[in-house]
């Protein structure tokens, strides 16, 4: 086998798309996850067999600072989802290695491998020496009928989701300047909610994303949808679907929706739909390992995502630091940090 790197984009979602990839090894989550950090590079590689075919393809982002003596220390690879690869594990295996082999050739301190709707590849990651992260993805398949996905909701759910239909919520279709006017608002107080409850800010990075959405919708792959109640949006949610994969990208609510049970029944119509259009997943997000626990800042998250019937997806995301020296560094710092 060969490990190669492109240079340009060009077929890149026709091969990755063969592969069984998603959104996020897409040409699209290269453009839009520059524009949201504009500090990363976009880097396409493949694996290629004795042949000549592509076998595995993984996008990845070089991430550094223009300061040298600081890329001694900082300059990153980063894949948000895991490398695709034509379902043989020793393809998985070579691809990692070459990867690891490519970032130290070429000076980077850290590789970490995200793992956003991917498959666990936790003993790879193991056996290649990387810390481990381990976390939860909800994925329903979309090859049932509306019957058995309406059937597989929680009683409280398909509860919640009738309610907010009898008092009056509606789902739209905006246009796309105003559904992100909107997502920005509703961003920020989610955001707001978020802070006052648990602490973390999430204010900045939220109304960055939100900006960028356009770059899906441009490219035919996002779609918007909006709650409104008397006339009023209050709940906005950004999906985007690429290769029979919808994911659930982005979304906002005020407290008026969450009275109102609105997001529920967006999302529930957002099934619907999207099952009605051919897709085959349908994937809503994740939370960490620990949501599980009842003292956890994502247990409501897990237990709100799992009520829909997905099947409850385990997924590892590795760092692996390249270098003693640079272990040791990193090490300190964390030490430091920790105090």
């Amino acid at each position: 086998m060969q490990f190669s790197g492109q240079i340009t984009a060009s077929g890149w979602d026709e091969t990755v798309s063969s592969l069984g990839g998603s959104i996020f090894h897409s040409s699209v989550w290269a453009s839009y996850s520059t524009a949201v950090e504009s500090h990363l590079s976009p880097l396409y590689i493949t694996c290629l067999d004795d042949q000549d075919i592509v076998v595995g393809a993984a996008l990845a982002f070089a991430e550094y600072s223009t300061r040298r003596i600081v890329n001694l220390f900082s300059k990153r690879m980063l894949l948000y989802a895991t490398p695709v690869v034509n379902n043989d594990d020793r393809v998985l295996a070579f691809f990692l290695s070459e990867l690891e082999s490519y970032c130290r050739k070429r000076g980077f301190a850290r590789l970490d491998i995200a793992s956003y709707a991917s498959p666990d590849i936790s003993e790879h990651l193991t056996s290649g020496g990387y810390d481990l992260t381990h976390r939860y993805e909800f994925i329903l398949d979309l090859d049932q009928t509306e019957e058995q996905l309406w059937s597989g909701l929680s009683a409280t759910l398909r509860k919640n989701i009738n309610k907010a239909g009898k008092s009056g919520v509606t789902i739209l279709e905006l246009p796309v300047a105003d559904s992100i006017a909107s997502l920005e608002k509703l961003g920020k107080a989610t955001a707001d909610r978020i802070l006052s409850r648990k602490g973390v800010d999430l204010r900045q990075s939220s109304s960055d994303k939100v900006k960028q959405a356009v770059l899906f919708m441009d490219q035919g792959l996002g779609r918007f949808l909006s709650a409104a109640l008397d006339g009023e949006i209050i709940s906005t949610s950004l999906f985007a679907q690429f290769n029979g994969i919808v994911c659930h990208m982005l979304a906002g609510a005020n407290d008026e929706a969450m009275k109102a049970q609105a997001s529920k029944l967006l999302l529930w119509q957002a099934i619907t739909s999207y099952k009605a259009a051919g897709a085959r997943t349908f994937n809503l997000g994740g939370c960490k390992s620990d949501a599980t626990e009842p003292d956890s800042a994502e247990h409501g998250v897990y237990w709100f995502k799992k009520s829909f019937g997905a099947r409850v997806v385990t997924c590892a995301s590795g760092e692996k630091i390249l270098g003693v020296k640079r272990a040791r560094f990193f090490d300190l710092v964390r030490s430091i940090a920790g105090r």
